[in-house]
């Protein structure tokens, strides 16, 4: 289970019973640490990591810190099935609109951020959603050299890579995640 979420008509059906810290006061976290819940409150709060930038691709912020790397996701969709009567989340699909792109701020490879959101898990890959984030520096971008033959561990998801070896052949593809 990966939390729990309410489907309400307006905001004023809400009642807040404790005013939330400011958003940045949280202690940081370790990008690995993400992978690591400890019981339903854990899963259910926003955690602050930081790490510095490889990549932005709309949306999408790619981060990477002394121990790992991350994808961080300014915005999910919740998407409403009618058949089963459930919902579920759909985090890599959004198609971003005018209003969103234009709210989105623009970071570049290399700068160093401080991100809040909420951890996810996507099979071994660890996702941060609805986040906020912030410039806090200039940091330096760790590429990781990488031999074929550990190309496919799965524990590089997210990460900054270099592979050198002789191309044999090629594929375009309209978007690669």
């Amino acid at each position: 289970m990966q939390g729990v979420h309410l489907l309400i008509p307006s905001l004023e059906y809400l009642q807040v019973e404790q005013t939330p810290a400011a958003p940045f006061s949280q202690p940081v976290q370790s990008i690995a640490s993400i992978m690591q819940v400890n019981g339903p409150v854990g899963s259910s709060h926003r955690i602050r990591v930081e790490g510095v930038l490889t990549l932005q691709d709309g949306q999408k912020l790619f981060l990477q810190d002394g121990t790992g790397s991350v994808m961080a996701v300014y915005k999910q969709d919740v998407v409403l099935d009618s058949i089963f009567r459930t919902f579920a989340v759909v985090v890599l699909a959004h198609v971003a609109t005018k209003e969103t792109s234009s709210a989105i701020p623009h970071f570049s490879p290399g700068d160093r951020l401080k991100c809040l959101g909420f951890r996810e898990t996507h099979g071994y890959s660890p996702v941060l959603t609805e986040v906020l984030a912030r410039k806090i520096g200039a940091g330096q971008m760790k590429i990781e050299e990488l031999k074929t033959d550990s190309f496919m561990e799965w524990k590089r998801d997210s990460t900054l890579v270099r592979i050198d070896g002789e191309l044999t052949g090629q594929q375009i593809m309209d978007h690669v995640l």
